[in-house]
């Protein structure tokens, strides 16, 4: 799991290792801040401050405005230095005894706590598979509207993904978390930095061999509404327009395979049906749970 501050990765580790023990003090400040079901229920905790502009981003720690470790020393460029167990963090003041406390106290109280065995061997193994997602210096970068300046949405961020993994990016709103998921299915172009999927870099495959490559990955939307598109006369264009950008097969059988699609998810398709009916043909207009489907 890494965890995202300001377009850099801060904090790299395995689950139960980022979770109960944080090296960085953002992320134990985030851990601080969930709610917790205890028999006197306390306040959560919250960061104070604001994530910085990405277009006047402070040297040295971007943290440091917000951290209550901060001292003389973090306005210098921090790197992501290894913390030993394969982890890595960046700030270097990770191993201070003033921080410690702030670490600690994320732990949660055994009979709530919910991590299991099941996490802890997954992080053991990490480390051995092959990945199927690599990611080397990956930067984002966008001009302002007036082409003034340069914003830097993504900057020098690595990881890797392996086969039978969840792998999870946290950070704030606006720390780049969104722009990843864009670059690694190529909705945006990087400006600089290296994506591998099963060790081929797609973007330099010629452009046929490109499209083809890309079908193997998509995104799963949260928001199911943020999908659908209004102007659908009924859902099966939904389920139908990727297939169609993709030209799989004739005009039958794509409309085959979406009915089919339709089906295996127990969504109706008869016009006399309830969700095909007019006043329930567009996606907006169906249950929650159907419009997830």
């Amino acid at each position: 799991m890494i965890t995202m501050y300001a377009g850099e990765v801060i904090e790299d580790a395995a689950v139960d290792d980022a979770l109960v023990r944080p090296l960085h003090p953002y992320t134990s400040g985030l851990l601080r801040s969930l709610p917790h079901l205890e028999p006197a229920p306390r306040q959560a905790a919250s960061i104070p401050g604001r994530v910085p502009s990405i277009v006047d981003m402070p040297n040295g720690c971007r943290f440091k405005a917000r951290c209550p470790h901060a001292i003389d020393g973090c306005e210098k460029e921090q790197e992501l230095r290894d913390a030993g167990s394969g982890r890595k963090v960046r700030c270097w003041r990770f191993n201070a005894s003033s921080i410690c406390p702030a670490r600690c106290s994320t732990r949660r109280p055994r009979r709530s706590r919910p991590w299991s065995v099941i996490h802890e061997r997954a992080g053991r193994r990490r480390y051995h598979r092959d990945a199927i997602v690599s990611v080397r210096d990956l930067q984002v970068q966008f001009q302002t509207t007036d082409r003034r300046a340069t914003v830097k949405a993504v900057d020098g961020v690595d990881f890797d993904v392996r086969r039978g993994e969840t792998f999870g990016i946290i950070g704030e709103s606006g720390s780049g978390k969104t722009t990843i998921g864009r670059a690694l299915v190529f909705l945006l172009k990087p400006s600089a930095g290296a994506i591998l999927h099963n060790g081929v870099d797609p973007l330099a495959l010629p452009r046929r061999q490109f499209q083809s490559h890309r079908r193997d990955y998509q995104i799963i939307f949260q928001d199911p509404n943020a999908r659908a598109e209004p102007a659908d006369d009924d859902p099966l264009s939904s389920v139908l327009e990727p297939l169609e950008l993709a030209r799989e097969g004739s005009k039958a059988e794509r409309l085959k395979r979406a009915r089919e699609a339709m089906d295996r998810v127990g969504l109706p398709q008869d016009v006399g049906d309830a969700l095909s009916a007019p006043a329930f043909r567009r996606p907006e207009a169906a249950r929650g749970d159907r419009r997830a489907r």
